[in-house]
């Protein structure tokens, strides 16, 4: 009897490994577990272990919301969202919505509450678009006052918050069945809306500062695909991945670095 090993070397990493014939009499093949690397570790590959954050990551210090794919955790600090509606999980695509009241509503965070005050924040995120609703809405507060915020599609894509005191966003339009990369950044009161089409190029930009950008609320949560009872924000399409920063502005290059990977955040959860 036999034992064949796979040396070391003789296959790219994270290849398929075929094990060699069997030898007469018949054999055992052990498979060397130097060659048999996470998905995850491949840069832009999606996970298909369980996963955490790495909270050494250089840019994890102030991750408040982390939604990725067919997790229906917030892994930021592991709660678990709620849906309403006929809102789903593909496993493939993400959170998918009709348009039709359906979300994913995470409670505020325990580590850093969405509730952004005057902070900083990052948030970028990827979705399918679809024509319906009004002001169809990516992600938000869930607050109706005067800390509301709310990233929506209204003649581009939009960030609105404050009762109107930031109100900014693009001018191109959507495309309906299209992917899109949305980020929004704030530094003090500057704020800026960056639309990228799934290639990563550049599709819309705008820059403003807010009259008010004290965005306080009550309400601290993340809710996807709308918000609250107002019908005119009930989002149609898909989302699949949100990922949002209380503290922290990202440059330019930070943020397209996340937008082509944003799986850098994770690491083969500890047993």
């Amino acid at each position: 009897m036999s034992f064949g090993v796979q040396p070391f070397g003789t296959a790219p990493l994270g290849a398929e490994v075929v094990p060699p014939a069997e030898e007469s009499g018949g054999g055992f093949w052990l498979p060397d577990s130097r060659l048999m690397a996470p998905a995850l570790l491949e840069p832009g590959r999606k996970p298909t272990t369980p996963v955490e954050i790495d909270w050494e990551h250089k840019y994890a210090k102030d991750l408040a919301l982390y939604m990725i794919l067919n997790d229906t955790r917030n892994l930021a600090d592991n709660t678990a969202g709620t849906f309403t509606g006929d809102a789903y999980i593909d496993p493939s695509k993400g959170l998918e919505c009709d348009g039709n009241g359906d979300t994913l509503v995470f409670s505020a965070a325990t580590r850093k509450a969405l509730a952004f005050g005057t902070n900083d924040f990052t948030i970028l995120v990827k979705f399918r678009y679809e024509t319906g609703g009004v002001y169809p809405t990516l992600i938000s507060n869930g607050d109706t006052g005067s800390g509301e915020w709310m990233l929506r599609v209204a003649s581009g894509l939009s960030f609105y918050g404050d009762a109107g005191g930031i109100a900014f966003g693009t001018s191109n339009s959507m495309v309906n069945g299209a992917v899109y990369f949305g980020v929004v950044r704030r530094e003090g009161a500057n704020c800026r809306v960056r639309l990228y089409d799934a290639d990563f190029v550049e599709l819309g930009f705008h820059y403003a500062t807010a009259s008010d950008r004290d965005l306080n609320a009550e309400n601290a949560n993340a809710c996807l695909g709308g918000g609250d009872a107002n019908t005119n924000r009930w989002w149609k399409g898909g989302i699949e991945w949100a990922i949002a920063l209380n503290g922290t502005e990202l440059s330019e290059e930070q943020c397209l670095d996340l937008i082509r990977n944003p799986y850098q955040f994770l690491r083969p959860k500890l047993c």
